[in-house]
């Protein structure tokens, strides 16, 4: 899979190389605190598992209010034109975790079901290609200067796991790992502030998803679950 993510970055890259020309290109080192807002969003949940062998046990609802921390690497070229107007592009790929706090554990099973209290989290692994169209402006003229910009995130999920783990009272452990991909996509609109001094950049962003992640599949009591991203990070231009 990174074979093709390279691929698809490098074609990117040649592509903008030769659209814009003499612009300002860039490699970009990214974090992200991920998460997740909705009504179907919560803080805790608890995980069912199964005395049945071949059942695998899974989290109830593994959208989680909390963050958890992420990275990504991207590559960026921007086009200043005069009067400060700022026309660019970051294309990229992140790996993103949100976080839920586990309070219990459910067994079901031919003997009947029980529920005893347990401590743990599940994380919800993310993996996104993203592609990012944006313009504003740029403040100030001399070797440090700020761009303010504006634009929209295009996430292509590559792949969403739950990760999860949890300890009960009595000492039994339980993990869960399970495949989340309900969507191909995640639309946000994304606003990022940038320092620039001399060929290094320092920025932070955030990003307000739009896409339902629960897609077609009901589960964990809600309806709606949509990204909550910050993002942080430092690049170096390269031109």
């Amino acid at each position: 899979m990174m074979k093709k993510v390279l691929l698809t970055l490098f074609c990117c890259l040649s592509t903008l190389t030769q659209t814009f020309a003499q612009t300002e290109f860039a490699l970009a080192f990214n974090s992200s605190l991920f998460s997740f807002g909705g009504n179907g969003a919560q803080s805790s949940s608890f995980i069912n598992t199964s005395d049945v062998a071949s059942i695998s046990g899974y989290t109830n609802n593994p959208y989680g209010k909390k963050n958890g921390l992420g990275y990504g690497l991207s590559v960026n070229t921007k086009k200043v034109f005069a009067k400060h107007f700022i026309l660019g592009l970051d294309v990229g790929y992140e790996v993103m975790r949100s976080k839920i706090m586990i309070t219990g554990i459910n067994s079901f099973g031919p003997a009947g079901s029980s529920t005893l209290p347990a401590t743990g989290k599940t994380n919800l692994n993310t993996q996104f290609l993203n592609f990012q169209p944006n313009f504003g402006f740029r403040i100030g003229q001399s070797s440090t200067t700020f761009d303010l910009t504006a634009g929209m995130d295009v996430g292509i999920i590559l792949d969403a796991k739950e990760k999860g783990q949890a300890k009960t009272t009595d000492g039994t452990s339980i993990t869960t790992t399970n495949d989340r991909k309900n969507i191909n996509t995640d639309l946000r609109p994304r606003v990022q502030l940038a320092a620039n001094y001399q060929k290094f950049t320092a920025h932070a962003g955030y990003a307000y998803g739009l896409s339902n992640y629960r897609g077609q599949v009901a589960c964990g009591g809600g309806q709606e679950v949509q990204s909550r991203i910050v993002r942080f990070g430092v690049s170096y231009r390269l031109n």
